[in-house]
């Protein structure tokens, strides 16, 4: 399943988070909840390389992936970003916390990335482990 389709049909299998409740799902997590039936594994049945980096379409000089946690690492934007942390900046910052994106357009945004980037479908068993973090290339 493409990621930005599992994000499409992941908002609609519950609640998401806000800036005032982190207790629904975050983008990833309804991809993974619309993919394999776990809010918890991000990558089984979905159709991305976790080590596929992008840039970021936003023009933040630091990145957090929790604005609201006050003991969240705030650093520095770096050149590149995984997808998925980039997906999970645009989501928990911009979504969530700026409201300068909506949920629409972060799925238009990365439905772009998909078809300018290699795809290969990860089996739904899979526990490959996703690093949370941004990393510089």
């Amino acid at each position: 399943m493409r990621l930005s389709d599992a994000i499409a049909l992941g908002r609609t299998l519950g609640p998401s988070w806000t800036r005032n409740d982190q207790n629904g799902l975050c983008a990833m997590m309804m991809a993974g909840a619309a993919a394999n039936g776990s809010s918890w594994n991000w990558t089984g049945g979905l159709d991305y390389k976790i080590e596929t980096y992008v840039d970021l379409p936003c023009s933040c000089k630091t990145c957090c992936d929790h604005p609201w946690n006050k003991y969240a690492g705030w650093f520095p934007r770096p050149e590149k970003m995984f997808f998925h942390s980039a997906i999970i900046h645009l989501y928990n910052f911009h979504v969530t916390w700026k409201g300068d994106w909506t949920l629409d357009q972060l799925i238009d945004w990365v439905r772009g990335v998909e078809e300018t980037v290699e795809t290969v479908p990860v089996p739904i068993e899979s526990k490959e482990e996703v690093p949370v973090h941004a990393m510089s290339r």
